[in-house]
């Protein structure tokens, strides 16, 4: 198989993930929700992977209009991207047991050598800034907003 066959073999893995996380909640989410962090509590977990997904669509949306500019290469945002991409598999995996998250991101990253021009790397990325932005969707779904919003309001009436 070709460098480039390898990509997009990736490619369309990400865009099928994505399609399976359009409307229905991510299969990631049945480890995440029985995830306990400090205290034996879930919502340290919750906070942290929403942020954290979070993180990781501005760190792509970061590269995707980096890659325009006609001042970088390829190589160097590669490097970047690894970076980026290797820590937050393992958090993924290892802090959130969100495996398939977690095998989206590294299997984005093992291609990352075989990608030699601006387009296919533009391709990986919007692909990967699309999913990551679905699943953050779903995340920021976990969280009851309204009720925190109202827990911190009544703690601090005195302010």
């Amino acid at each position: 198989m070709s460098k480039s066959e390898k990509v997009g073999k990736v490619i369309e893995k990400i865009r099928s993930e994505k399609e399976k996380i359009w409307f229905d909640t991510p299969s990631d989410f049945t480890a995440l929700l029985k995830k306990r962090g400090s205290k034996n509590m879930r919502w340290p977990i919750i906070q942290w992977v929403e942020s954290d997904s979070r993180e990781v669509e501005m760190i792509l949306w970061f590269l995707w209009n980096s890659v325009k500019d006609e001042k970088t290469n390829v190589e160097s945002l590669n490097v970047v991207t690894s970076n980026a991409l290797s820590m937050y598999s393992q958090r993924f995996d290892g802090w959130y047991d969100m495996q398939n998250t977690a095998q989206t991101l590294a299997e984005a990253n093992e291609v990352l050598d075989s990608i030699t021009t601006k387009s296919e790397y533009t391709e990986l990325i919007e692909e990967l800034l699309h999913f990551m932005g679905k699943l953050s969707f779903h995340l920021d779904n976990l969280i009851p907003w309204n009720e925190i919003s109202g827990l911190y309001e009544r703690l601090n009436e005195s302010e």
